[in-house]
């Protein structure tokens, strides 16, 4: 199996007069596990399903290796889906399950069998070959559904959220069984998912949608650390989402007057003057806590607070932090080091919070 590249050429799709997908152009790299990141009702499962010949885009084109395939029916593209719900066949074992397309196409029995074999063992389910569906848990049978979509030898994959009924530890689990047999197998993966850690975790690029567009392609980390507006900033992750405008210049630096914070110095860009408005997002994790001050620094900027509240999470907490101005700001904190009860931070402590300027990126200028 060698994998197709996909591209998108300026999608878009109608229901009626409701514009599902406004002009969508992506390019997926062929043996790239892609995810199509978004809220419920983004247009990411309708993407999904012009790329695997469900639904007619209503203009625009899509292409594997470079063949237009817009008007293909499903059956003639090289792509096979693994549904949410699993799709399996109740009345024929794992083993005819899986063997279904095979048998569809009049392979020849020995063949079969050999396929089958080496596909169950995949997704380690060959000691469950002539179980029914009914005796499987739901994570086999979304194991089952992948070896059946696998068999058969697509160029592309395409996953629609395939783990979003499983419980947390076990959608951990096959998470990191799927991203080994993406890496067995080498084929293009398409994954659809509502969930950010799902994609951070396992893709090697991620598109992020909202309202019918791509707002931001990427690695993992360049979403994450980097976001092109508040949306993606706000949607991946936790931020803290801070509102300012500028109110100095310097030869390196611009000074902000940022909502509810007071003064802050941000590293200099060609985009910013005097006057600008600044949506900026800090990460929960750049903010340090204490009780006691930190040495000052001109790279740094620290608030005072009292926390009120704490949500406890193992090896940290999340901690809320009311300034004087009745401002929260969101910090995550470490438990290490914290070896007896008097270094433990509690409700209603005061503490100093700060971080390092170049933890804020600037997610929107207006």
């Amino acid at each position: 199996m060698i994998g197709s590249p996909v591209r998108i050429e300026n999608v878009n799709k109608f229901f009626g007069k409701f514009q599902v997908l406004k002009n969508i152009n992506l390019e997926i790299k062929k043996g790239e596990f892609f995810s199509l990141l978004g809220p419920s009702g983004c247009g990411k499962t309708t993407l999904l399903r012009l790329i695997a010949g469900f639904e007619p885009p209503s203009s625009g084109g899509i292409f594997l290796s470079d063949n237009n395939v817009t008007n293909l029916p499903p059956n003639e593209r090289p792509v096979n889906t693994v549904f949410q719900n699993y799709a399996l066949f109740p009345h024929l074992s794992v083993f005819e399950n899986v063997a279904f397309p095979l048998r569809l196409e009049k392979t020849k029995n020995q063949e079969v069998v050999e396929n089958v074999k080496y596909y169950l063992n995949l997704v380690k389910l060959n000691d469950h070959a002539q179980k029914f569906p009914s005796q499987l848990s739901g994570g086999q049978k979304q194991r089952v559904a992948i070896a059946r979509a696998l068999i058969n030898q697509p160029n592309v994959l395409l996953l629609d959220e395939p783990l979003s009924a499983l419980d947390a530890k076990l959608r951990q689990q096959l998470l990191v069984e799927l991203d080994t047999i993406h890496d067995e197998v080498g084929i293009t993966f398409i994954y659809v998912t509502h969930d950010q850690q799902e994609a951070l975790g396992v893709s090697d690029r991620i598109a992020i949608m909202n309202d019918g567009h791509v707002l931001q392609v990427g690695t993992s980390r360049e979403i994450y650390e980097k976001p092109v507006n508040s949306f993606v900033a706000n949607f991946i992750g936790e931020t803290n989402l801070l509102t300012g405008t500028i109110i100095l210049q310097t030869a390196s630096h611009v000074c902000a007057q940022v909502e509810d914070i007071g003064e802050i110095s941000l590293p200099l860009t060609p985009t910013l003057s005097s006057g600008k408005i600044l949506k900026l997002s800090l990460r929960p994790e750049s903010i340090k806590v204490s009780k006691t001050p930190p040495l000052k620094s001109e790279n740094i900027h620290i608030i005072e607070g009292t926390i009120d509240e704490i949500i406890y999470g193992g090896f940290q907490s999340k901690l809320f932090i009311k300034t004087s101005n009745n401002f929260v700001i969101k910090s995550l904190h470490s438990h290490i080091g914290e070896c007896n009860a008097d270094n433990y931070l509690k409700w209603k402590d005061k503490v100093y919070a700060w971080w390092n300027i170049q933890d804020v990126y600037l997610a929107e200028v207006s």
